[in-house]
């Protein structure tokens, strides 16, 4: 990505949050039944390691969001235990988004 974007412009990046307990339950019960359907998941936190060596790109942000869509992949019965759960931890949402800069004035390597 980052050799693709001009000096100066962005990337953002969105994918699944194993950081969110309620996912990460859902995704690990649902991975051992074999009734997961998609493509492994890699924990990924904000891009640091992945970006190692790459002094061209700023990571500028790192949020997440759909916190409700997170309890949709539990079972029925588990939902409200991580909503009561979720008085007392203060859960993170499903989705992470992190947006990068590649550096102005940094050459492209096209």
């Amino acid at each position: 990505m980052a050799r693709v974007t001009r000096p100066g412009g962005y990337i953002i990046a969105a994918f699944p949050n194993l950081y969110s307990v309620p996912y990460h339950a859902a995704y690990h019960h649902r991975r051992k039944r074999g009734k997961w359907q998609y493509p492994e998941v890699a924990r990924i936190y904000g891009f640091a390691a992945e970006l190692e060596g790459a002094e061209d790109i700023i990571t500028r942000s790192r949020e997440t969001c759909a916190l409700d869509t997170a309890f949709r992949w539990l079972k029925m019965w588990q939902r409200p235990l991580f909503r009561l759960l979720g008085w007392v931890i203060k859960f993170e949402g499903y989705l992470t988004v992190v947006t990068m800069q590649k550096r102005p004035g940094s050459e492209s390597s096209l």
